[in-house]
């Protein structure tokens, strides 16, 4: 049986956020004559519409299966306006000395301010953020299973709402009566089925997306907002990405994604740049400047503005809500939630089919079966679930440096070694993590048995160098201080290394990895074989970590405690404290010296009697 993996962000559509807002800077470069002009006179308007459609396509992903709350509504409002809102207001502040945001009266200030309208490129966070007010009706009815009956009444609500502007004689469109539908078609395309079948015949289509072209071409052009060629188009695009279909897999390019993760300050601030630069420079490298330009103010407002501002506002926001403050420094960038633990009830644990479940029920009859060898290896091997607001990470300790976690965005194995019969009655792995070569970390047989087809293998240099041949061309190597993106995770190496003098030969600087894993509001620290370094000591707004300890090749329970105590992970688990050393590290004693600045997990890492 195909494994169902849960509803998740993929990492193409942070490719498609990039697309959307280079769409919006190109548009406005070729109104400036820094461009052709076919890629003018409104195509701006379409990067607008991608924007939209993948807003409500998001929103529906994440919502559905979530009951609409008073706290789950809450939090939603909380941290979509902690996203949107900061650089926003911070742009309209300094607009009356900016160039290029049309802010000329107070009265364009303080309604701008107020969120009923905005000029110039302004005009759509305004309709956003009106959007997501409506999409909590959306969401209440689609938790009670009638989606299609909010849908409607959205839709005649914008249909008041047009014949009331129309009524008024207001000419204005950049509203929300004149783009709902735009959000709304995302939230449809989050309810229907796969789209990976979409093909190679969709790239001609994309060349009817600038308005100049079909005029060109004498094809009906109307405004954006209710142009059916346009809306299609974003329509099929949105359809393609989210379901990963390989006509979009050029949206994972590195760079691309990169450029999505920024997107939002691109689109806010690159009119000032176009504007100087179209004053002051011309030539071909014009638009390289502008690009330039505005990316870098975009990633410095990212760091000193977005993400600041989006801590400052959650941490007591979240305590509002949930009237428990623990967990407040957790709370990072978009998502906001309370990060519970608990341990699964049998009737809770995972009922994956797994690959020997599948055996056995070749042979035996069916259900009944299925269930008991998973059952069997929970009451064995005790699992770990940590409630994020994406869904469950469910860990399970496999053996000494060897784990895997389930997660809402796939099953994930770090450091498997051994036999592949210990993973039998666990999901077969999306992702695998190896931290360095030694041979209780690194096992070139068992990633053999276990990775699959569409298995993703992330290793060090060194052990990619390493790996057989079919296996080296495909897997991805990550340096110290590297990071890539897997499927919406972003994965950050962190140098791991011993730095007692007398060590360093076990595990020399700049050769092995600890990584890093950034969910959407849970982050995981593995730190491999390492003593306390630098960068150890230094992480922030970690949830769950794991550290090794065992002399004389990684830490002593008094270095992972004092590790702890300096970057205060919610949880760690002591694990890695076996060996040659005879088990002098105690995971008992680091438990009392880590004392109030973590809670301690005990995992199930080594059999009775192992040493």
């Amino acid at each position: 049986m195909q494994q169902v993996k849960p509803k998740s962000h993929v990492g193409e559509l942070d490719g498609l956020r990039a697309v959307a807002a280079l769409i919006v800077v190109l548009s406005h470069s070729a109104n400036h004559g820094l461009l052709p002009a076919v890629l003018g006179h409104g195509f701006g308007e379409f990067g607008v519409l991608l924007f939209y459609g993948l807003s409500g396509c998001l929103m529906m992903r994440l919502a559905s299966g979530r009951a609409c709350t008073p706290t789950t509504a809450g939090e939603f409002a909380l941290k979509r306006g902690a996203r949107v809102l900061p650089l926003f207001l911070v742009v309209l502040i300094l607009s009356p000395v900016l160039p290029g945001y049309e802010v000329e009266t107070a009265g364009d200030f303080w309604r701008a301010a107020m969120l009923i309208d905005a000029p110039g490129v302004l005009w759509s966070i305004p309709v956003e953020v009106q959007f997501y007010t409506l999409f909590l009706l959306l969401w209440l009815a689609d938790s009670y299973g009638r989606f299609r009956t909010g849908l409607v009444a959205l839709l005649a609500l914008q249909g008041a709402l047009l014949l009331a502007g129309k009524a008024s004689g207001n000419p204005d469109t950049s509203d929300i009566a004149h783009w709902l539908h735009a959000f709304l078609i995302g939230c449809v395309i989050a309810k229907l089925p796969s789209g990976r079948w979409l093909g190679i015949w969709l790239l001609p289509l994309l060349l009817l997306t600038p308005p100049v072209i079909r005029d060109a071409l004498g094809l009906p052009v109307t405004a954006t907002y209710k142009d059916p060629v346009a809306l299609a188009l974003a329509a099929v695009i949105i359809l393609a990405t989210t379901s990963r279909a390989n006509i979009t897999r050029p949206l994972s390019a590195p760079v691309l994604r990169w450029v999505g993760r920024y997107s939002f300050g691109l689109y806010l601030l690159h009119m000032p740049v176009l504007v100087v630069v179209a004053e002051h420079v011309s030539g071909p490298f014009a638009f390289s400047i502008v690009l330039c330009g505005s990316l870098t103010f975009a990633v410095a407002a990212h760091h000193l503005v977005e993400l600041p501002a989006q801590r400052a506002i959650l941490r007591p926001g979240h305590r509002a809500l949930r009237g428990d403050g623990r967990n407040d420094r957790n709370v990072i960038a978009e998502p906001v939630a309370r990060i519970t633990y608990r341990q699964p009830t049998r009737q809770e644990r995972p009922m994956t089919q797994t690959r020997r479940a599948f055996l056995k029920t070749a042979t035996a009859s069916a259900g009944a079966i299925t269930v008991l060898p998973f059952a069997a290896k929970a009451q064995d091997q005790m699992s770990d679930t940590f409630e994020t607001s994406a869904g469950d990470i469910i860990v399970h300790p496999i053996e000494h440096a060897s784990f895997v976690m389930e997660t809402p965005l796939g099953t994930i194995y770090c450091d498997p070694v051994g036999e592949a019969d210990a993973y039998a009655d666990y999901p077969a792995p999306d992702l695998i993590l190896i931290t360095h070569e030694h041979g209780d970390h690194f096992n070139a047989d068992t990633l053999t048995a276990l990775m699959g087809d569409e298995t993703h293998l992330i290793t060090n240099p060194n052990v990619h160098g390493m790996l057989p041949t079919d296996m080296m061309e495909t897997a991805e190597t990550l340096e110290n201080g590297g990071s890539t993106t897997w499927n919406g995770l972003t994965i950050d190496a962190i140098p791991a290394h011993n730095t007692t003098e007398d060590r360093l030969n076990y595990h020399p600087p700049g050769r092995d990895n600890g990584y890093v894993l950034s969910f959407e509001d849970f982050r995981v620290y593995i730190s491999g074989d390492t003593e306390p370094t630098e960068e150890m000591m230094a992480l922030e707004d970690i949830d769950l970590a794991f550290l090794c300890m065992n002399l004389p090749y990684t830490m002593t329970a008094e270095q992972a405690a004092e590790a702890v105590q300096s970057f205060t992970p919610t949880y760690v688990y002591p694990y890695h404290y076996r060996g040659q050393d005879g088990g002098t590290q105690d995971p008992a004693e680091f438990a009392e010296l880590a004392g109030d600045a973590t809670e301690v997990k005990m995992g199930d890492w080594y059999a009775e009697g192992e040493i």
